[in-house]
């Protein structure tokens, strides 16, 4: 497992790198919400999902430019964060990153967290490890249709990617922003 500095050199946004994929987490899942080949092979492969009552029966192609547009709203999103001064980020982080599950899991350890896209009724998700106030790292995301990520392969493979991510924090001793930049500065 590596780890990438999305927006380097700031360290507020950092993406795991999988050894079997290409990209970070964060480039990979933005090409393939903006990627029309992927997101027709998915709709049709959930068909059923985008069928539900939730969804109302929209169509594949409905879907996949409605996703399209997600996608760069929500990638957006994340470059404004940029150009907001540090001390003011992390309200803004906090916005946008939920706790996964409302259980009690300890907030100052490793936090499992996502981020909705921005719609009001998203399907977009980024799924995250907070390690600290100012610090999020993305270990992956998904386009979720149902309503607990257990219910289907490719989501119940975030939560996987998530309890890995972590429990490699934990192993490498870092349980905070200053474990990280210093394990970054070690990789380099």
């Amino acid at each position: 497992m590596k780890f990438h500095r999305i927006f380097a050199p700031q360290d507020f946004l950092i993406a795991v790198h999988w050894e079997n994929n290409i990209p970070d987490e964060f480039s990979r899942l933005f090409e393939e919400w903006t990627d029309l080949d992927f997101l027709e092979n998915f709709f049709y492969e959930n068909k059923n999902d985008l069928n539900s009552k939730f969804w109302q029966g929209i169509s594949i192609e409905k879907a996949v430019f409605r996703t399209i547009r997600e996608a760069l709203t929500f990638r957006k999103t994340f470059v404004d964060l940029v150009e907001i001064h540090p001390a003011n980020r992390i309200s803004h982080l906090k916005s946008i990153f939920k706790p996964l599950k409302s259980s009690a899991e300890n907030p100052s350890n490793l936090l499992r967290t996502k981020a909705y896209g921005t719609t009001m009724a998203s399907w977009l998700r980024l799924y995250a490890i907070k390690v600290d106030s100012n610090m999020y790292i993305i270990t992956g995301g998904s386009i979720k249709l149902t309503q607990r990520m257990e219910d289907r392969k490719h989501t119940m493979q975030e939560l996987i990617k998530l309890d890995m991510c972590r429990e490699f924090l934990r192993s490498e001793g870092i349980f905070d922003e200053a474990g990280m930049v210093e394990f970054l500065e070690s990789e380099f």
